[in-house]
């Protein structure tokens, strides 16, 4: 297939969510029921075993597990911990800086959501992502995105951005490009917001999609 995205014009449905769900723990069972982001890795995962890296307390990969797909966690160990005991997932602890602790070509999918903009080494991750892939699978990525409007309001107001955002669309293109995958579909997520600058921001970003608060990428690895 292309590797290049479908147009950013095409967004995903948007959700009210307070945003002190967002800053404060973004698995949790609002978050995982109402974020756009979520609505992209349920549509994009699919079946078979899915992988997801970064679970955080494992809301997401509840959700995915809901219509019988096999999920696996991992994260750090609070976080697999809290995956384990709260939904009953298998979890694995790893340190993203490592390479992963499965066997090559074992998974279906894997999400990797609000993990990559933490890491010194990126693209050495997504290309560890690839090695566990079978080689019909796919991968969900979703990246914060550097360039929002929200984002560009924050630091305006001398505010930190939250969460962490390193990434504009070109850098996610390229590093998705250099691990070894075409991205098959891509969206921008935008949010509602409360308040009138919340408000205006997300106006904006329904009129210029490329400057959504997160990015979305649908990707398989490459035959090459």
């Amino acid at each position: 297939m292309s590797d290049q995205p479908n147009s950013p014009r095409d967004t995903e449905l948007t959700f009210d969510v307070p945003e002190m769900y967002w800053h404060f723990d973004e698995a949790s069972a609002m978050v995982a029921t109402q974020q756009p982001k979520v609505a992209c890795i349920l549509k994009w995962c699919g079946s078979g075993l899915v992988l997801d890296l970064g679970c955080n307390d494992g809301g997401i990969a509840s959700r995915i597990g809901q219509n019988g797909t096999r999920v696996v966690a991992a994260d750090q160990w609070p976080y697999v911990q809290a995956a384990h005991s709260k939904y009953g997932l298998p979890a694995v602890a790893f340190d993203a800086n490592d390479p992963l602790p499965f066997a090559s070509g074992k998974f279906d999918a894997v999400v990797v959501s609000g993990l990559l903009e933490y890491l010194n080494a990126p693209v050495a991750l997504l290309s560890e992502v690839k090695r566990i892939l079978k080689p019909t699978g796919r991968v969900v990525v979703i990246a914060p995105n550097r360039d929002s409007f929200w984002r560009r309001y924050h630091r305006w107001k001398g505010l930190p951005p939250r969460p962490e955002a390193r990434f504009s669309l070109r850098d996610c293109r390229r590093m998705l490009a250099e691990a070894g995958f075409n991205i098959r579909t891509y969206r921008g997520c935008a949010y509602r917001r409360r308040g009138f600058p919340g408000r205006l921001i997300y106006l904006l970003e329904r009129l210029l999609p490329s400057l959504v608060t997160d990015f979305g990428f649908l990707c398989e690895p490459s035959r090459t």
